[in-house]
């Protein structure tokens, strides 16, 4: 049997910036094993500036909960004093699992757990979980503030998801994966939070010019300096 902490990828704690404390962990949760069952899925992520890097992402099929509360003890056990802000877990269907994993890391890590058909509140206008983060995740590809892995596996599962009536759906396919990593990529997020971190960036932006003649009598007091420096450049 493979150990638990080969199952993230090999050195994929090498890939996190010291410098940004806003990480998240999300949890969509699938207790089964069967050939055509949904997987389980964990992801990594971490707010860098206004991107969110998938740092990692792993999926599996099981029926102990031993290997997801393995598999989350490793995630929070983080380098340079890192930490996971938050774990966000997917309890629509799994609700009394997700509440015992909840109680298993209360000492670790600050928990929620997500029913997609709940209702919240959101700038005035009342929408379900499914609904808000699915939108928060999409409008975040559509801007290119998301990083993930190039991974196929990973594309596949963004690729099932369709937008259905205001809200997303997606199909199963013949190996029971039914956007799985879309959805945890989506809590992970959320798990990072809304707001920027780390250090303050700024970077000059280039604009555009059309240079002037100089009229007789101009009263710029740089003019005469400009004119200087264009004669020896």
């Amino acid at each position: 049997m493979i150990p638990v902490t080969d199952c993230w990828p090999k050195n994929w704690k090498g890939l996190l910036d010291p410098r940004y404390p806003k990480i998240g962990l999300g949890y969509d949760v699938a207790t089964t094993t069967k050939k055509k069952s949904n997987p389980s899925c964990l992801c990594l992520t971490q707010m860098i500036g206004m991107t969110y890097r998938n740092v990692a992402a792993v999926a599996f099929k099981s029926d102990n909960p031993a290997i997801p509360e393995d598999l989350i003890d490793e995630a929070l056990d983080l380098p340079h004093g890192l930490k996971v802000r938050k774990l966000c877990i997917d309890a629509s269907n799994e609700r009394y699992f997700a509440t015992n994993v909840k109680k298993k890391f209360a000492g670790r890590v600050t928990t929620q757990l997500i029913v997609s058909g709940e209702t919240l509140t959101y700038q005035n206008e009342d929408m379900n979980w499914k609904t808000y983060l699915g939108n928060l995740l999409v409008n975040a590809f559509i801007d290119g503030y998301i990083e993930m892995p190039n991974e196929e596996w990973c594309k596949k599962m963004i690729r099932q998801v369709y937008t259905d009536r205001g809200t997303f759906a997606a199909d199963v396919d013949e190996q029971g994966n039914h956007a799985d990593y879309f959805d945890a990529l989506k809590n992970s997020m959320h798990g990072c939070g809304s707001k920027l971190s780390g250090p303050a960036q700024a970077m000059a932006a280039g604009v555009g010019h059309k240079a002037k003649s100089q009229r007789p009598g101009i009263k710029n007091p740089f003019a005469l300096l400009r004119n200087i420096q264009s004669r020896w450049s």
